[in-house]
C-alpha cells in the first residue's frame, strides 16, 4: 500500500489522507497550506460520501442481484478539484484536476485489499 507521501508525489494531488467513517481525518499529508479545520472539514465530506455509498451499493446489490460490495472506491470531479478515495472509502486525495494523472484513483482502489 503506497504512504500518504506517495500519494501525496502524484502529479496533481495536494492533500492525500486517512480518515474514519466518523469523519476524523486520522492523518494526512498536504503540499498546500491546509488548516487542520480544513483537514477535518475534509474528512467530514470523504466520510460522508463514502457512508452513504456503502448504503446505496449494498441496497442497488440486493435489489439487482448484482455485487456492488464491498466498496472499493470513488471518485467525484467538480470545478477545478478531484477528489479519488479508496481503501474502501478511507483513504483519499485531493486532485487539481487540470494537474492530475487521474490514474492515482487506480492506484487507490488496488490497494482496497478486495
Amino acid at each position: 500500500m503506497a504512504t500518504l507521501q506517495e500519494l501525496l508525489d502524484l502529479e496533481g494531488v495536494v492533500v492525500a489522507g486517512e480518515f474514519d467513517f466518523d469523519g476524523n481525518m486520522l492523518d494526512y499529508e498536504a503540499n498546500m497550506d491546509i488548516s487542520e479545520e480544513m483537514a477535518q472539514m475534509t474528512a467530514q465530506f470523504f466520510a460522508a460520501v463514502s457512508v452513504m455509498l456503502n448504503t446505496l451499493a449494498s441496497s442497488f446489490a440486493e435489489r439487482s442481484g448484482m455485487n456492488w460490495v464491498p466498496q472499493h472506491g470513488w471518485a467525484y470531479s467538480g470545478g477545478e478539484w478531484t477528489a479519488c478515495i479508496g481503501d474502501g472509502g478511507g483513504r483519499g486525495v485531493l486532485v487539481e484536476t487540470s494537474k492530475a494523472d487521474l490514474n492515482c484513483c487506480l492506484r487507490l482502489w488496488a490497494t482496497s485489499g478486495s
